[in-house]
């Protein structure tokens, strides 16, 4: 079609009109509407930047078929559920399908690559995830399974900031050392986490601007570091390394009353292990 053959609406400076329509008919009470509208307009007119007033629409709206529109666009437009806009219309939504959605790109390689961690919409879905696999009990079984199989890159990065969400949570820590290896530096969140778990930070003074460092129990988790170090042959310098960095926290802040300086003294394995890994320790 030629540019004197376009309909009034498609100018590029006649747009917008459209775009203020198609967000009324997202917040009304039949926003399913859209789909067909959106189905029959030229391609070039419904890529994901063009419809993010749409998205706002959606975001905000009362209707209960809201989420299911959300992600029927996001099959009838490649592409747009990697556009912040439909994520945060996405977690506006709390449908358990909105909710499974959020988990299948969790776990899909290619599209956890796109989710942006620095963005609020990135910091909001992994809240979302680390509240959903606290208090879903099925969510959390799926979650630990995962962790013992092999995770692509994308998926890694993307749970290391749900685990960091979920900082009080052994189980899920223990869980999530089955994904590290010899073969990889430990990222620097692993060491911050860990110091989450052997260390509190006690405030001193009402404002909170000054506080103490007190050493916090740590038995479960350095025992499952020594298992590792004894028994498993892919990730033993690797805790290691961290069991090392460990006590260095120890000697630093105190051990507390009710951990063995040992980790594992039923083992009958020495510690400490003369041989420290100082390339596993962080910089």
């Amino acid at each position: 079609m030629s540019a004197w053959q376009k309909e009034p609406w498609q100018a590029h400076d006649s747009w917008w009109a459209v775009e203020e329509w198609l967000e009324l008919l997202a917040l009304s009470s039949e926003p399913e509407e859209l789909l067909g509208i959106l189905s029959n307009l030229p391609k070039n007119f419904i890529g994901p930047r063009r419809l993010e007033r749409v998205l706002n629409g959606l975001k905000n709206s009362p209707a209960p078929g809201a989420d299911e529109v959300l992600l029927q666009l996001a099959e009838l437009v490649p592409g747009l559920d990697h556009n912040p806009a439909w994520l945060e219309a996405a977690l506006a939504q709390s449908s358990e399908a909105m909710l499974e959605a959020c988990v299948a790109i969790l776990w899909d390689p290619s599209r956890a690559a796109k989710v942006d961690l620095h963005h609020p919409a990135g910091k909001a879905f992994v809240a979302k995830l680390a509240c959903m696999f606290s208090t879903d009990a099925t969510a959390r079984a799926g979650l630990l399974a995962k962790l013992g199989t092999t995770l692509a890159a994308p998926v890694q990065r993307l749970l290391a900031r749900v685990v960091l969400e979920m900082a009080d949570d052994d189980d899920l820590l223990l869980a999530y050392m089955s994904i590290l290896s010899n073969d990889q530096q430990p990222p620097h969140y692993l060491y911050e986490l860990i110091k989450h778990r052997v260390t509190d930070s006690v405030p001193l003074d009402a404002a909170g601007s000054t506080y103490e460092i007190v050493p916090s129990s740590a038995a479960a988790l350095r025992r499952r570091l020594f298992e590792m170090v004894l028994y498993d042959r892919q990730r033993d310098r690797m805790a290691r390394g961290l069991l090392v960095w460990i006590d260095d926290h120890r000697d630093r802040y105190g051990r507390p009353d009710d951990e063995p300086r040992h980790p594992w003294l039923a083992s009958d394995a020495p510690w400490p292990i003369v041989e420290q890994p100082q390339d596993l320790m962080p910089s």
